[in-house]
């Protein structure tokens, strides 16, 4: 009878255990979505690179960016090295809607099939969250993709404060072969192709 009685408790206690386990697993609780704070944001779209060298000036011609990654309002994490595979334009804005942000961000679209022919892709880096890089990108059909620099350590690793506004033309080895100072984005534009041309680095566009 003890036995039985040992025998039964135990067999209890193992469906208990059993129950619990189940209900635990069961009952387990889903991720909270992000508070839409813009701390929150920021933080989120924070990704490390705590390895970064950090000039004490901005690069120049000549100058190897390091290895970063950030990312973009697609959601995509950009790791620099991964990514390129021949040059690409970077272009830094003090925020999104202003009006010469919105202008380059426009020119660019217009100017897209023999920007795309001739480099890898074309990047707007500014201290806004992916959020913000989002709707801006969603009501403007921008195809180039929009890097959250929320720690401003892009800004950092390019040698800049966060407010300069000033483009780079990196190539595949990540070697820093032009910078442009901004004064209009239709100038960026041809200067960027010039230089492509200048260093014999234009592509073929696509046929149509």
């Amino acid at each position: 009878m003890a036995v039985n009685g040992w025998s039964r408790a135990v067999s209890s206690g193992i469906l208990c255990g059993a129950l619990a386990f189940s209900s635990c697993v069961g009952c387990k609780k889903k991720p909270e979505p992000a508070s839409s704070n813009d701390e929150s944001v920021a933080a989120a779209d924070e990704i490390k690179n705590e390895d970064a060298p950090l000039p004490d000036k901005p690069l120049t011609a000549g100058d190897e960016v390091f290895d970063f990654q950030a990312l973009a309002h697609t959601g995509q994490r950009i790791v620099l090295s991964e990514f390129l595979t021949k040059p690409s334009l970077f272009y830094f804005c003090p925020q999104d809607d202003t009006p010469q942000c919105t202008q380059l961000a426009l020119t660019i679209r217009d100017r897209w099939l023999e920007l795309n022919a001739n480099l890898d892709m074309v990047f707007a880096v500014t201290p806004a969250p992916t959020v913000v890089h989002r709707e801006f990108a969603s009501e403007h059909e921008l195809p180039h993709l929009l890097l959250a620099d929320t720690d401003t350590k892009v800004h950092q690793i390019f040698g800049l404060k966060p407010g300069m506004l000033v483009a780079y033309l990196v190539g595949a080895d990540r070697e820093v072969l032009r910078v442009f100072p901004i004064t209009d984005a239709a100038t960026l534009v041809s200067n960027a192709e010039a230089a492509l041309q200048e260093l014999q680095l234009l592509g073929k566009p696509y046929p149509l």
